[in-house]
């Protein structure tokens, strides 16, 4: 077992050295990966996947791409010397079985990694997967962020499209995952072959026809395994998906890497920094790794050594408004040596802010007459753009808006209508939606009462013979003189003047009643004030007089 072991992982970094020559050569006869750096970068990144499609192999040799990606600076010269981490999404590995590398950028400015699938893969269907290949760079010329990433699809298409899932995982006594452990799927003859490594977690998967029988082994330098192994033959086949098929690994002594940060929990909206010492939790020997955070709002400084090291977490203010979470992983670069994961969980919410949302002019007093005023928005402590929403008060009635929301710095036109009635107050809303600003601004609107109509004498009582008298027409809410006509239907009623301007005075004579009858009739005062927009009739100031005549 152990032979033939050896013999498929041998195969398997021999095939990779020879795919990683020949994709280099094909790539330089088809070009390099190009991009046009964006200005607000110092550094672009682009990649491109060679093969970008791969069949999952049943037995036999793995399959490869080369993963080429180009680090350009601004000005479109290579940037060479810099660190380019290289993390597999939810299939395959890279070199020795690595979740995670790094390669350094050369003098074309040129970083690459072998992506492979091994034979038996636990690929079910035809699916894509992302290689993410992240440039730290702390250069950028608009500081907002200090890592460069692209992302390169590959497709992988499985050897066959149904069959079953052999599933198992590998913990220590204490039920703690050991990750980066070899499972050998070692299947009959006629039967699919494999080979996988555990992911963080501890578990491994393969995917086989239905009816597969042989033999699945975890093999390592530092445990033992309960049981050893686990073996199927023609008379017990595997027909069905296996999801439990676990091993406990038993530490045999050697180096382990360790870290004294795991978690770091609760790290503040503004950030932080946090020291992590490296050390060989078993042994003497110095441990080489290297780091790779896995979001680009997690920097490591620096980003390798070899124990006892340490080095420091730097966390970038959490703008986002919610809690967010990123792994940092801390790679050995002896193969046989698992990993360390370092968990990091960054509180959300809103972020303080000094921004202050004001305007020029928080009182509005104005005429009755329809009247639009402009006022000015701004921050009024920093040079940020603050973002608000408008409401006004009574709404969608007599105060209108030029605009529902805005940035600072801006101006807001605030328009009323014609006012045909006692003064009223209404209010116009600015409230911030800018992360961290909380101050909301009101302007209040004062408008005048607009001009109505007030008689001298309201109700008249003239005897049968009839009389002439005078009755005074004013504007009793302002000093505006208010248009007037004089109308009736009573035709024993007359007036002069028909129309005009207060204050002013108008005749009514009444005639003589020769009916018998007490007769009553009413002449009306109706405004018509001359305003843009135009006043409506039915809004117009309306009074009257109401006289009774005596019958005999």
């Amino acid at each position: 077992m152990r032979k033939k072991i050896l013999a498929v992982i041998i195969s398997m970094l021999v095939t990779g050295i020879l795919m990683l020559t020949t994709t280099s050569c094909k790539r330089n006869k088809e070009g390099e990966p190009g991009v046009i750096p964006n200005a607000g970068l110092r550094i672009a990144l682009s990649g491109t996947a060679n093969p970008s499609t791969l069949y999952v192999p049943d037995t036999g040799q793995p399959v490869f791409s080369q993963i080429n990606v180009r680090a350009l600076n601004n000005n479109g010269t290579p940037a060479v010397g810099y660190d380019v981490i290289f993390r597999e999404g939810l299939y395959g590995y890279f070199n020795n079985y690595r979740n995670t590398v790094v390669d350094t950028t050369d003098s074309r400015g040129i970083a690459e990694a072998t992506f492979f699938l091994p034979p038996g893969a636990s690929i079910k269907a035809d699916v894509m997967t992302n290689i993410i290949v992240t440039l730290v760079d702390n250069g950028r010329l608009d500081n907002s962020l200090a890592a460069i990433e692209d992302i390169i699809p590959i497709r992988l298409i499985p050897y066959i499209s149904q069959g079953i899932i052999i599933q198992g995982r590998i913990s220590t006594p204490a039920g703690n995952g050991v990750e980066g452990v070899t499972v050998v799927l070692d299947g009959d003859v006629g039967f699919a072959d494999g080979v996988t490594v555990t992911r963080p977690n501890g578990k491994y998967e393969f995917f086989v026809a239905p009816g597969w029988y042989g033999s699945i082994t975890p093999t390592s330098s530092a445990y033992t395994f309960i049981p050893p192994s686990y073996t199927f033959d023609a008379s017990t086949p595997i027909m069905v998906d296996m999801y439990n098929l676990d091993f406990i690994a038993i530490f045999a002594g050697g180096d382990t890497l360790a870290a004294d940060v795991t978690t770091w929990d609760d790290v503040p909206i503004e950030g932080g920094t946090q020291e992590v010492n490296v050390f060989n939790a078993t042994g003497d020997a110095s441990i080489g790794y290297f780091v790779a955070p896995d979001s680009n709002w997690i920097h490591v400084s620096p980003n390798s050594g070899s124990t006892p090291d340490s080095f420091t977490i730097t966390v970038d203010e959490n703008t986002t408004g919610a809690d967010r979470s990123g792994i940092i992983t801390i790679n050995a670069t002896d193969t046989a040596i698992s990993s360390v994961t370092i968990t990091i969980n960054q509180l959300g919410g809103e972020v303080p802010s000094n921004a202050r949302l004001a305007v020029d002019l928080e009182t509005l007093n104005l005429p009755w007459e329809s009247t639009a005023v402009t006022i000015n928005v701004y921050n009024s402590t920093t040079s940020d753009s603050i973002n608000y929403i408008v409401t006004s008060i009574p709404e969608n009635d007599w105060i209108s808006t030029s605009a529902t929301s805005g940035a600072t710095p801006t101006t807001l036109t605030i328009t009323v209508l014609n006012n045909i009635g006692e003064a009223r107050t209404g209010q116009v809303i600015l409230t911030p939606t800018s992360i961290g600003v909380s101050n909301t601004v009101t302007v209040t609107v004062n408008q005048e009462a607009g001009p109505s109509l007030a008689l001298s004498i309201e109700t008249k009582s003239v005897a049968v013979g009839g009389e002439t008298f005078s009755v005074t027409v004013t504007n009793p809410t302002n000093s505006d003189a208010a248009n007037f006509t004089v109308t009736s239907n009573d035709t024993w009623l007359s007036f002069t003047p028909a129309s005009g301007n207060t204050p002013t005075g108008v005749s009514i004579t009444v005639n003589a009643n020769g009916t018998g009858q007490v007769r009553t009739g009413v002449i009306t005062f109706n405004g018509a004030i001359v305003a843009t927009p135009s006043i409506p009739a039915a809004q117009q100031p309306k009074v009257t007089l109401t006289i009774t005549q005596q019958g005999s």
